[in-house]
This record gives structure tokens, sequence and C-alpha cells, in this order.
């Protein structure tokens, strides 16, 4: 197990992208996505990132969002093995004292959402890229702790003691042998907690920056989702449509998508397991699939097909369209997570947005076709 913490710290460019401050900003990020994928299940309801003056990391939430053992479930002998998240209804749980070492366990659907690499092994390279870790657990009166210094355990089992509430909280110190003068950037964090303030409509996010007096902290409320994120995308624009709303839970891949038409350049941002698709991928290619066939639609009850309108570069001119989905299973062409190739996500999510777009045509087809008659072509 030792050499796969080496491996993690001699390459750490394969697991985090980079050593700088880019890079390091992936490692709170791990235990913000847990946090998430544990809202998503239910549990929680908000998530703090707090910058410590010492250099400290600390993300807590108001669930236990860490993979815990149930301490009937597993012998002591294979907690070096098996990680899983806690189950509801056990009497009592441990931090496993390899809970943050590397495992590259894929935990199947112990996660409602999950991309693979949010499990267990996620965990270790963080603590493979740190040079303290501490781990503190509270729930049903009790508090576990485990504390990690140079990627090993500093006991052998987690202590406990009496303590109210239900949290997760993660302090982590990163190693700045890696991460040569690189610092945590209040920019990358506050992007990224703001992203996820519209991806995951309903959660409240707090960062908070001790490293500078007094403390500056902003408040994330809870937001209405994807349609909001267009809306503040377009402020100061003039819309020539509607929001148009896409939302399907139904199945394991989730869709949430909003678009609209508006007088400025337009952009489409896409996005996997809240993660930002930078190159796109599957689910943007089976919506603008979709968005082609409601055009097609739309001038077919028309005298005149607008040809130009079907074409990529003029179906986007405008556009603001946020595509998000949530998929258990993410296959990425690039180590980075920026291009989905799914292509079972591209016939999902072309399917949903069909079904969303095509009656909104028929019962706005006069409305969209002036609108859309208005809008500049590409390059005009």
């Amino acid at each position: 197990m030792r050499d796969v913490i080496e491996d993690v710290r001699q390459y750490p460019g394969m697991f985090v992208g980079s050593t700088d401050a880019y890079g390091l900003q992936v490692l709170p990020r791990c235990f913000i996505d847990h946090a998430i994928d544990t809202y998503l299940a239910g549990k929680g309801s908000t998530i703090v990132v707090d910058l410590q003056p010492d250099g400290g990391i600390r993300v807590s939430s108001d669930a236990i969002t860490l993979p815990v053992l149930p301490a009937t479930d597993l012998p002591a002998r294979l907690r070096d093995l098996f990680l899983r998240p806690y189950a509801a209804g056990a009497r009592e749980i441990d931090v496993a004292s390899d809970l943050c070492r590397p495992t590259f366990v894929d935990e199947g659907d112990d996660y409602r959402v999950s991309d693979g690499f949010r499990s267990g092994g996620e965990l270790g390279v963080v603590n493979a890229l740190s040079r303290s870790l501490t781990a503190e657990i509270r729930h049903g009166g009790r508090r576990w702790r485990q504390v990690f210094h140079d990627q090993r355990p500093v006991d052998d089992e987690a202590s406990t003691d009496h303590a109210a509430g239900t949290a997760t909280i993660v302090t982590l110190y990163p190693d700045n042998t890696i991460f040569t003068g690189a610092q945590i950037r209040w920019e990358h964090l506050y992007h990224y907690l703001r992203q996820s303030s519209y991806l995951v409509p309903g959660l409240a996010l707090r960062l908070i920056d001790r490293r500078q007096s007094p403390a500056l902290v902003y408040e994330f409320p809870p937001t209405n989702g994807v349609v909001q994120y267009v809306l503040d995308l377009t402020t100061g624009q003039h819309p020539f449509t509607h929001p148009i709303e896409v939302i399907d839970d139904d199945e394991r891949t989730k869709v949430h998508i909003a678009l609209l038409y508006a007088d400025g350049p337009g952009t489409v941002l896409s996005f996997v397991n809240n993660y930002r698709t930078v190159h796109n991928g599957a689910h943007v290619n089976g919506f603008l699939r979709a968005l082609r066939h409601a055009l097609a639609r739309l001038g077919e009850r028309s005298d005149t097909t607008d040809a130009h309108l079907l074409r990529p570069s003029s179906m986007t001119a405008h556009l603001t369209a946020i595509v998000s989905v949530w998929t258990p299973n993410p296959l990425f062409q690039r180590a980075t997570r920026s291009e989905l190739y799914n292509p079972e996500v591209r016939g999902r999510v072309f399917e949903v947005v069909k079904r969303t777009l095509l009656p909104y045509v028929e019962e706005n087809a006069d409305e969209l076709r002036r609108v859309l008659a208005q809008l500049p072509r590409r390059g005009q």
C-alpha cells in the first residue's frame, strides 16, 4: 500500500492535474464533492470551506460524508481493503485507520452519484499529497477523530468521545514539498462553490478566509438551479426568449438543462457530476442534436426554412445554456475530465431535451419564428 502512496506523490499531476494553485484546490474539492454526493442522497444541507491562517484548509458538513465503516459490518482485518459510506441505522461507526490510503475501490451503487474517482481512492490521493490530515465525524452523541501525519495514522484506532450534533469535519495541510510555493486562491474556491450552488439547488454553501483580518466570509444561499444560473449569466442583456428548463431525474442519469436566447454573445457551459467539462462531449452533442431537431420542426411548420439556423454556429449564436448531467459511471476522453464520452448519455440527453422542446415549439411556433428571425447571424 505504501508503494501506491509513493506513486501518487511521485506523479501528482496524474491525480490532481498539476502542482500549482490549480492542482492544490483539487484537495478541498474532494471533500466538497463527497458532501454534495451526501446531500443528493438526502442528508445534510450546508457545506463550509474555511481557509485557516496557518495554511490549513477545513471542509465541514452537517452530515456524515466520509466513507466510514459500521463497526459490526466487517472484521478488522478487512478494513484496509474495503471502504463503504456510512450506512443509516448502524449502531456504531469507526473511522478506519487506513481511511485515507488510496484504494481505488469502485463503490458501485453505494453512492447515489459518483464518478469512480469520488471514492475511498480520492481520499487517499488527498492524504498522499498532505503533510497532515485530521478527519472528525460526529453522530449520535459521539465523536470519532483520526489524525494522519505524513500519510500515516498517528494512532492505530480512531479516538472517540462525546459530542453533540451530526457533522463531518476534515482539516488538511497540503505538502509544501509537492505544491512548492502554491497557495489556495480565493477565486478558485469562490467560483467552484458558486457553480455548485446553481448545479445543486437547495444546498447552502459558505466560504471563509481567515488568512486576512477581519476574516472574509461569503455566503452562497440556496438557488433555484440551472434556470437561475442562465438568468444570472445574462444579466444586463435583452432576452429574446423566456428561459426554457429541461429537468429529468427519473433515471440513473439525471439531466438538468436551461437555455435562453438573448442579445449577448452567448455561451454553453457543460458539467458532469458538478465537474466543468470545458471540451464538452457526449452530453452537449445530445443537447445540440435535440436543439437542431426542434429548430428543424419549426422550419417544417413555416413556408420557408431558415436553413442557417440549423448550422451549429448559428444555433449557438446568442444562446446561453447550462447542460448538466449526473451519471454514476462517466467515461472521460481526457485525464482532466474535461470531455465526456458516454454514448448512452448522448442518447439520454437527446431524448429528454427533444421531449421538452418539441411541445414547446408546437405551442410557441409563431413567437419563436419571429424571435429567431431577428437573431443576427454569427459574425454580423
